[in-house]
């Protein structure tokens, strides 16, 4: 279940942090972010089974994604439980490419990498397992009604 997710500089969202439970509705104005919020989700879980190249050409490509058609990074956060654990996501990314990426299962890193210098990694794709892929790929699926 996810419990708390950030959004910096996602289209509309130029920095939104919100807390989850179970069932959520989202209300507001037409315009206001609902939709961009459900597609956050819909991109990260995307991303995980595609190249986030793809998932932003699906979108139109970076710069109709960032925030404003600004230059600044996106970024992702998700604090969410998997089997009564306390885990996370984040994920920073630029026109250029991913600058940091992390995913924590429980105690278990399964992705660590950060981007050091131009086209250089210092990666630890940990163990990357199916369950980790699975997972950020059911976000999609995850209860909202929006108004």
């Amino acid at each position: 279940m996810i419990k708390k997710l950030k959004v910096k500089n996602y289209k509309s969202l130029k920095d939104v942090e919100l807390e989850l439970g179970k069932f959520n509705v989202l209300i507001g104005p037409n315009a206001s972010g609902k939709s961009n919020l459900l597609d956050c989700l819909a991109f990260v879980s995307e991303s995980a089974q595609i190249a986030l190249t793809n998932s932003l050409t699906r979108r139109g490509g970076y710069v109709r994604v960032v925030f404003g058609e600004e230059k600044g990074n996106i970024e992702i956060s998700i604090d969410f439980t998997r089997d009564n654990e306390a885990s996370q996501y984040f994920i920073s990314f630029s026109e250029s490419g991913i600058d940091n990426e992390r995913l924590l299962l429980g105690s278990k890193l399964e992705i660590d990498r950060q981007k050091v210098a131009a086209g250089t990694w210092i990666a630890a794709i940990c163990s990357h397992t199916s369950k980790a892929t699975e997972y950020l790929a059911s976000l999609r699926s995850y209860n909202f009604i929006t108004s």
